[in-house]
């Protein structure tokens, strides 16, 4: 098992802005999405 998985350091974001969206928004929604889950909270999934 990873360490992060084992510690509890792992978060869940938007796949699909991850893997498929090119281009400023979709760079920003990610941004948004990292900093949420940094902060405590959830990543905003937008379709």
């Amino acid at each position: 098992m990873l360490g992060a998985v084992r510690n509890k350091q792992v978060a869940e974001g938007d796949g699909d802005s991850w893997a498929r969206n090119r281009g400023i928004m979709a760079s920003e929604q990610i941004a948004d999405d990292a900093l949420a889950v940094l902060k405590g909270g959830k990543a905003v999934l937008n379709p």
